[in-house]
């Protein structure tokens, strides 16, 4: 005997950067299981990984490896959300007393900041020379590692900036990434002036993101509490 196929709906939404429409299905069950297992691991790369094969399961015709992290953060909170359902149940800190206070958020009250603010990403260097930039995936971001509590550090930012940048144009003569290597485009990096850093780090600086306004009451000492969240970690830890 042939078992019966299951159907899953088919839903759609708009990028966040783009505005393009991309059609996607909600996750299945084992798809899930295999998440869970990534988010319980503790594992920022595992976790990253297996969101974006799930995002690349889910989705028609889209490239995980290519899309800016805003639009993908946006497309995993859509599948969770008709896969799930729109709320997140998460431990966050009191502001007042420091304990751990559960709550749940709302994830339809998800919000993209800065696109507002969007910054030309042909940088001129020079009279001659300029620097295609790019926003960063996903993945890209799950591989640069956090060095202290401030954030990432100087060779991590460095690094970051060298996988962001698409082509280099000297006069007519337009190098892409095939035409050079990574060892080379740091030291092309590393002989920038200040103020050309400056310039490329105002890129970076206005990179999308998505984030969710939430308030929340601490059991404890009733005190009332008000937070950004920002990044997936935070929606579901």
């Amino acid at each position: 005997m042939t078992l019966p196929k299951l159907e899953t709906p088919r839903y759609s939404c708009q990028l966040p950067s783009s505005g393009e429409t991309v059609y996607y299905r909600p996750f299945l069950v084992g798809e899930q299981k295999i998440l869970l297992i990534a988010q319980e691991s503790e594992d920022n790369q595992a976790q990253v990984s297996e969101m974006l094969r799930i995002i690349d399961a889910c989705c028609e015709k889209i490239k995980v490896d290519t899309l800016p992290s805003v639009d993908l953060e946006y497309l995993f909170l859509q599948i969770r959300i008709k896969s799930i359902g729109d709320t997140s149940d998460v431990a966050l800190e009191c502001e007042q007393c420091k304990e751990a206070v559960q709550t749940v958020i709302n994830l339809h009250q998800m919000e993209v900041v800065g696109l507002d603010q969007k910054v030309n990403n042909l940088i001129e260097l020079s009279d001659t020379i300029s620097i295609e930039m790019r926003y960063p995936s996903l993945s890209l971001l799950g591989d640069i590692p956090v060095t202290d509590e401030e954030g990432i550090g100087a060779d991590s930012i460095f690094k970051l900036l060298n996988k962001c940048v698409v082509t280099v144009t000297d006069g007519q003569d337009v190098y892409t990434r095939d035409d050079f290597t990574e060892k080379e485009l740091d030291t092309f990096l590393e002989g920038m002036s200040i103020p050309m850093l400056d310039q490329v780090q105002e890129f970076m600086n206005s990179i999308p993101k998505l984030i969710i306004k939430h308030e929340y009451q601490c059991e404890a000492c009733e005190y009332n509490s008000k937070v950004d969240l920002e990044g997936l970690a935070s929606f579901f830890g």
